[in-house]
Formats: C-alpha cells, structure tokens, sequence
C-alpha cells in the first residue's frame, strides 16, 4: 500500500469520528451523555444550544479536514479544538 492511500485512508477515518460525534452524538442528542457534559460545565439553561453549536463545529472540522485545504492551519485547529474540549 503506497503512503498517499495509508494517508487518505487515515483522512476519511478522522473525518468519520468528527463527523459521528459530531451529528449523532451531539446534533442528534442519541449520546444524551454530551449534553450532560456540556450542561454540568457550562451550565443547564443552554446545554443543548451549545452541544449543537459544538457538533456542528465538528461537522465543519470533518469537512475541512476533507477537503484537505489550508492543512497546515487545519491541523493547528484541529488541535485547538481538542485542547479546548479538554479544558
């Protein structure tokens, strides 16, 4: 398997795991867990605004990490975003 397939093989499977939390798991609410995540942090009177806000966000990861533009800053997000999930 030549480096460009490994390479856009890994692509597609990060977009999936952006694009599954991010429209099942939270735009969807079938993992109520997020939304309680979010609610116990940030607090209950926009928890379910704010979860759609964040899967929605990541929905826009996956297709940027896609299309594969601007990779660099792409990359510097993508962490970014992970980072400030964590925090």
């Amino acid at each position: 398997m030549t480096k460009t397939r490994i390479y856009k093989i890994l692509t597609y499977c990060i977009a999936t795991v952006w694009i599954a939390n991010g429209l099942f798991c939270k735009v969807l609410n079938l993992v109520p867990r997020h939304e309680q995540i979010v609610a116990r942090i940030l607090g209950h009177d926009y928890s379910r605004l704010l979860t759609i806000i964040i899967g929605i966000s990541e929905i826009i990861l996956a297709v940027w990490v896609l299309s594969g533009a601007f990779k660099l800053i792409c990359f510097l997000s993508y962490y970014l975003f992970l980072f400030s999930l964590l925090c």
